[in-house]
C-alpha cells in the first residue's frame, strides 16, 4: 500500500498498538478491496452494468454509457491537508476520459467541483497521481467523492487502489536515473529511466520503502509526522523519525549516484537494554496473486514486475515460485547473498542488483502486494543502550534489461526450442531454490549427481558438508545436522542405519570422479572406509543382505521410518535401503581399485555380487521387486514404484527383469482402478500402487503416523507423486523401450511444466497440491531440492555423458525424431570446462578451459592438449571417453 494521509503503513504494521478509532478514521482516506465482494462502501449508479470485487480488485464493466460513476462512503477529509488523488487502475474500455467530483456537507456534485482526469485504456496497470492543490473550489472539509472511470467506451474498467495523499511533508529526488519521493519518514514512490534521461518507470513502490524492526514483541515502522527533512544535490536526509513510543530515532540519507541509490538509515536508542530483531528495510511492489500467468501480453497487463532473482551465492527463484502463496508459504524462500539480482519485467523494462547489509532478501506475496524484507527472519537481535546508535544499509543499481542468469551456470542448448528451455528452467528453479547445503546424507546420491559436474557455489557447499559430517565411532553417518536419527518421530529410534553411510560414499565418490581433487579424496577417504566397514557389520552372510536389526525397524506395521521415505516402515530386509547399499558396494571398490587396493576392491565386489544375487532371490515377484520382508519372515509390498525404478537404473535389474518391471508399471491397475502408474501425474510416476489405508484399519505406515488413507489425494507416499523420481522413469525408459519411449514422456513433462513450472501456492494447475507445511499429494518445489535431478537426466540419458574410474564417458541415446542432439555448456571435469554436443552419429568434446594438472588426456585414442576441440564420428550405441593414461593413483603423493 501506498503511504497516505493516514499511514496506511502504520495501519499495515503497528494495528496491535492503535486505537479502533484511528482504524476507522483510516479507511476513509484510502481504498484497496483487498476483502472478496466487499465494496468498502462506495455505491454504483446504472450504468455500471456489472461489477466484481476479487483479488484486491473493483473491476466495473461499462456497456458504452455516457456516465457511469461510483460514490464513496461519508467521509472527512481536510483538503489543506491532503492534496493528490492517487489511483492504479486498467483501463479496457477504449475510453480514457475520467473525472473526479467532491462534495462538501450541504452540497451536491456540480462541474464547479470537479477534475478532468486522463487515463490510458491499454489494458496494462497505471498509477495515476491527480493534484488537487491548485483546485479553489478543492477547499474545505470534503464530505464525498464521486468517481466517472470512464464517458463512453465498452469494457472493464479495474480499481486496484484509490487514495488521497497527505502533500504537507512531501518531498522529491531525482537525477534521471532514479526519481523518488515520500511524506513522513517514507518512500513511497520510485521511478527508473536506466537511460539516466528521466523517462521514468511506472512507479515500483506499491505501498512504501522504510526500515521495519521488532521490539519488545512488537513490530514497529519508521514514520512520523515530525521529519525534518533537506535536499542538497542529490542527497536527500530525514531526521527525526520516530518508531511510533518505542524510544527509538532514526536518521535515513538517500544519496543518488548516477545509477545507484545509496540507502543509510541509522536508529539512536533514547534508553538502554533495547532489544531490536528483525531490523532491515522494507518495500512493498506490484504482484497479483492470483492466477498462474507470470507473463503477460502486451506488457504491463499483468502486475508482476520481475521475471526471476538471483543471487551472489547463486540462490535462483522465478516469478512462478511465489505466484499464489501465502506469508506461511515464501517466508523460508529468502535469497541469502553479497547481492541479489532483480530482473525487471512487464513493463517494468530495467534490471536491479541490491546490496543488503544484512545480505538476505525475503519476499511475501499478499493479494496485490509484494513486500521485500531485506533481512532473514529471526536471526539477528541488536541490543541498543541510551544514545547507542546502529546503522543499516541498502543500495540500489540500476541497470537496462538482460537476463540476470549467471554466466557460469551450465545450460543445455539446441535440440528442440521449447523442451531445451524447459530442462535449462527446470535445472536452475528447482536445482538452486533452496539454500545451499540444506540436505542431509539421505539426499546426497541425487544431489551429487546434479551438483558433482557443475561448478558454482552451491556444489562447493555441498563438497564441504561431505567433509564435515557427524559420524560415529562405528563409522556410522549421521542423518540431520547434529542428529544421529532423523527428527520424526522424536520418541522412537529413528537411525537410518544403512541409507546416510551408503549414500555418504556414493556421494564422495560422485564428486571426485567429476572433480579429480586427490586431496579431497584424502580428506575423505577414511570416512568413506569406516562407512564401509559399518555397513558390512550389517551385511548378514546367511540372506546375502544387508539388514536393519533394531526392533523399531523390524519391517512390521509398528515400524519407523528407515530412510528418506519416512512413513513407510522400511527395515529389517529392506528392498529400498539395499539398492543404495549395493551402489556403495560397486563404488567403493572402484575408489580402492583407483588406489592401488586391488585385493580389497575385489573383495567390495564380491559383496556386490553375492547381493546382486540375493536381491533378485529375495525380492523379486513374478514381474516387479517387493519392498520389506519383515523380522517374521512376512512381506510387506505397496506397488512401490520408485523403488523399482531405482533397481533398473542401479542394474539390480537385468534386461529381461528391467522390461517385466515397466510392463507391469505400464499395463498394472493402481488403487485408482486405472493402469495410471506412469500417467496419472504428467509430471512424475505414482509413488505406490497400492492403497495404503489408516493405521487402525491396518496400514502399514509408520505407526505413529495416520494418513486419511485416501489413495492419490493427500498424501505423496500414499499414490501421490514426488517429482525426483522422473528422472528414474526416464533413465528405465531409456534403458528399456528406448530414446523415442523416454522422450515422448519427456514432452508430456515439458507440457505439463510450462502450465506455472509446477511452483507457486496451491493448488497447482491441475488441482495437485504440492506438499509443504503440510500434507500434499506431490512432492515438487519448496523442501524438495531433490527435484534439481530432474532434468540431469538429459545429461545422463539422452547425451549419456558418465564419469568414473576410466574416464568421461559420452554414450548418446537419442530420439529419431525432436531432440536428435544436445550441447551441454558446460561439465566441469578435472581441471577442465568442457562444452559437449552429441547426437547419435558423432560426439564433439571442447575444452573451453584447460586447468588440469595432467597432460596424458586422451579421447578415444587421438591426444586432447590444451585447449582441444575434438570431434569423433560414432556408430548408433557407440561412446567416445575422455581418459588418462593411468587409472591408478596414490595418496601419499599429494602434498
Amino acid at each position: 500500500m501506498k503511504k497516505k494521509n493516514f499511514l496506511a503503513l502504520t495501519l499495515a504494521l503497528l494495528f496491535l498498538i492503535l486505537t479502533p478509532a484511528s482504524i476507522d478514521a483510516a479507511v476513509s482516506r484510502e481504498w484497496s478491496w483487498q476483502n472478496a465482494g466487499d465494496e468498502q462502501g462506495w455505491s454504483r449508479n446504472e450504468q455500471i452494468d456489472n461489477w466484481i470485487v476479487t483479488n484486491g480488485r473493483y473491476t466495473l464493466h461499462i456497456s458504452d454509457m455516457e456516465d457511469p460513476n461510483i460514490t464513496s462512503p461519508t467521509i472527512s477529509i481536510d483538503t489543506s491537508v491532503y492534496k493528490i488523488l492517487e489511483i492504479t487502475y486498467r483501463n479496457t474500455t477504449g475510453n480514457t476520459d475520467a473525472k473526479l467530483y467532491w462534495r462538501r456537507d450541504g452540497e451536491g456534485f456540480s462541474e464547479a467541483r470537479a477534475k478532468s482526469i486522463r487515463t490510458q485504456s491499454d489494458n496494462r496497470w497505471h498509477t495515476l497521481q491527480v493534484d488537487l492543490e491548485q483546485m479553489s473550489s478543492w477547499s474545505g472539509t470534503v464530505v464525498q467523492l464521486r468517481f466517472d472511470p470512464t464517458m463512453g467506451g465498452n469494457g472493464n474498467f479495474e480499481l486496484d487502489k484509490f487514495s488521497l495523499l497527505d502533500k504537507k511533508n512531501r518531498y522529491t529526488l531525482s537525477n534521471g536515473y532514479y526519481k523518488i519521493g515520500g511524506v513522513d519518514g517514507l518512500i513511497d514512490m520510485i521511478c527508473f529511466d536506466p537511460q539516466g534521461k528521466g523517462n521514468y518507470s511506472e512507479d515500483l513502490v506499491n505501498g512504501n520503502l522504510f526500515l521495519s524492526l521488532d521490539y519488545n514483541g512488537s513490530q514497529y515502522s519508521s514514520t512520523s509526522d515530525q521529519v525534518a527533512w533537506s535536499v542538497s544535490g542529490t542527497v536527500l536526509q530525514l531526521q527525526n523519525i520516530h518508531f511510533y513510543n518505542s524510544g527509538l530515532v532514526g536518521n535515513w540519507r538517500i544519496e543518488l549516484n548516477g545509477n545507484r541509490m545509496k540507502n543509510t538509515f541509522t536508529i539512536t536508542s533514547g534508553g538502554d537494554n533495547k532489544k531490536l530483531t528483525n531490523v532491515g528495510f522494507v518495500m512493498d511492489t506490484p504482484w497479483e496473486n492470483s492466477g498462474y500467468e507470470v507473463e503477460a501480453s502486451p506488457a504491463g497487463t499483468l502486475k508482476v514486475p520481475f521475471s526471476k532473482m538471483v543471487s551472489s551465492a547463486d540462490r535462483y527463484h522465478s516469478a512462478y515460485a511465489y505466484k499464489r502463496t501465502s506469508s506461511e508459504d515464501n517466508e523460508a524462500f529468502g535469497l541469502e547473498g553479497d547481492w541479489i539480482d532483480w530482473q525487471g519485467a512487464n513493463g517494468y523494462n530495467f534490471n536491479l542488483r541490491f546490496y543488503p547489509d544484512t545480505k538476505y532478501l525475503s519476499p511475501v506475496c499478499s493479494t496485490d502486494n509484494m513486500r521485500l524484507h531485506f533481512r532473514k527472519a529471526n536471526t539477528e537481535t541488536i541490543t541498543l543502550n541510551n544514545n547507542q546508535a546502529f546503522t543499516r544499509t541498502l543500495d540500489i543499481v540500476l541497470s537496462s534489461p538482460g537476463d540476470v542468469t549467471p554466466s557460469h551456470f551450465t545450460r543445455f542448448e539446441g535440440g528442440d526450442p521449447t523442451v531445451t528451455k524447459a530442462l535449462n528452467d527446470m535445472l536452475y528453479e528447482f536445482g538452486y531454490a533452496r539454500e545451499a547445503g540444506c540436505t542431509n546424507p539421505d539426499w546426497w546420491e541425487w544431489i551429487s549427481l546434479t551438483r558433482a559436474w557443475q561448478d558454482d557455489n552451491y556444489r562447493q557447499v555441498d563438497v564441504d558438508h561431505t567433509v564435515t559430517v557427524r559420524q560415529s565411532d562405528n563409522g556410522y553417518v549421521w542423518t540431520w545436522g547434529n542428529l544421529e536419527g532423523w527428527p520424526f518421530p522424536t520418541d522412537r529410534d529413528s537411525n537410518h542405519y544403512l541409507m546416510t553411510s551408503a549414500n555418504y560414499i556414493n556421494a564422495v565418490y560422485n564428486y571426485f570422479m567429476y572433480s579429480g581433487d586427490l586431496d579431497y579424496l584424502d580428506s575423505t577417504i577414511s570416512k568413506m572406509r569406516s562407512s564401509m566397514s559399518y555397513l558390512l557389520t550389517k551385511f548378514d552372510s546367511a540372506s546375502g543382505l544387508f539388514i536393519i536389526d533394531h526392533p523399531d525397524h523390524d519391517g512390521t506395521s509398528r515400524s519407523v521410518g528407515s530412510n528418506y521415505w519416512d512413513i513407510i516402515p522400511y527395515g529389517y530386509k529392506s528392498a529400498y535401503d539395499n539398492i543404495y547399499c549395493y551402489n556403495a558396494l560397486r563404488r567403493m571398490a572402484e575408489i580402492e581399485a583407483m588406489l592401488g587396493n586391488s585385493a580389497r576392491a575385489a573383495e567390495l565386489n564380491g559383496y556386490a555380487d553375492t547381493l546382486k544375487r540375493s536381491y533378485n532371490a529375495a525380492f523379486w515377484h513374478n514381474n516387479h521387486y517387493i519392498q520389506v520382508i519383515d523380522a517374521n519372515g512376512a512381506a510387506h509390498d505397496y506397488g512401490c514404484v520408485y523403488l523399482n525404478l531405482e533397481a533398473i537404473n542401479y542394474g539390480l535389474a537385468d534386461t529381461d527383469r528391467a522390461a517385466a518391471i515397466m510392463n507391469y508399471l505400464k499395463t498394472t491397475a493402481t488403487a485408482s482402478g486405472k493402469a495410471d502408474a506412469l500417467s496419472a501425474f504428467a509430471f512424475a510416476p505414482r509413488t505406490t500402487m497400492v492403497n495404503n489405508p489408516h493405521n487402525s484399519q491396518g496400514g502399514w505406515y509408520v505407526s505413529i503416523y495416520n494418513s486419511d488413507g485416501i489413495y492419490g489425494t493427500s498424501q505423496l507416499q500414499n499414490g501421490g507423486a514426488n517429482f525426483y523420481t522422473m528422472y528414474y522413469e526416464l533413465m528405465s525408459r531409456l534403458k528399456t523401450s528406448g530414446a523415442d519411449d523416454a522422450y515422448a514422456r519427456l514432452t508430456t513433462l515439458v507440457n505439463r511444466f510450462n502450465m506455472e513450472h509446477m511452483q507457486g501456492g496451491n493448488p497447482l494447475y491441475y488441482g495437485e497440491k504440492n506438499q509443504h507445511g503440510s500434507e500434499g499429494n506431490v512432492g515438487l518445489w519448496g523442501e524438495f531440492p531433490e527435484s534439481g535431478l530432474v532434468p540431469v537426466v538429459a545429461k545422463d540419458g539422452f547425451m549419456g555423458i558418465s564419469a568414473d574410474s576410466g574416464g568421461l564417458h559420452v554414450a548418446p541415446n537419442f530420439p529419431a525424431t525432436g531432440m536428435t542432439s544436445l550441447t551441454l555448456d558446460s561439465v566441469d571435469y578435472w581441471g577442465m570446462k568442457l562444452k559437449i554436443t552429441a547426437s547419435n552419429s558423432s560426439v564433439r568434446i571442447q575444452a573451453l578451459e584447460n586447468n588440469s594438472p595432467y597432460t596424458d588426456w586422451r579421447i578415444n585414442g587421438a591426444a586432447a592438449v590444451g585447449r582441444f576441440d575434438i570431434t569423433v564420428p560414432i556408430s548408433s550405441g557407440g561412446t567416445v571417453t575422455l581418459a588418462r593414461g593411468t587409472s591408478v593413483y596414490s595418496l601419499a603423493d599429494i602434498s
